[in-house]
């Protein structure tokens, strides 16, 4: 799952080469949707250090691709 959401955020990354208002919620949207389907499939097993932790790396899986392939665009452009 992390491997198709790192290639999806590459994707849009490149595509919008931008970091405007919207491209940040629509991550946070992501980012808190992912990991709310996450932990009600771990309810047995959460913690609050595993909460936080899920949250951190969904974060991470979305914003560093994303913002990678966003600034490869503008670098180097088309």
């Amino acid at each position: 799952m992390e491997l198709i959401a790192i290639i999806i955020a590459a994707v849009l990354g490149w595509q919008h080469a931008s970091f405007g208002k919207r491209e940040v919620q629509v991550m946070a949207l992501v980012v808190a949707g992912w990991t709310a389907v996450t932990t009600a499939a771990s309810v047995p097993y959460l913690t609050t250090g595993s909460f936080v932790f899920s949250l951190l790396l969904h974060t991470a899986v979305v914003v560093v691709p994303y913002g990678i392939a966003a600034l490869a665009r503008k670098w180097f452009g088309k």
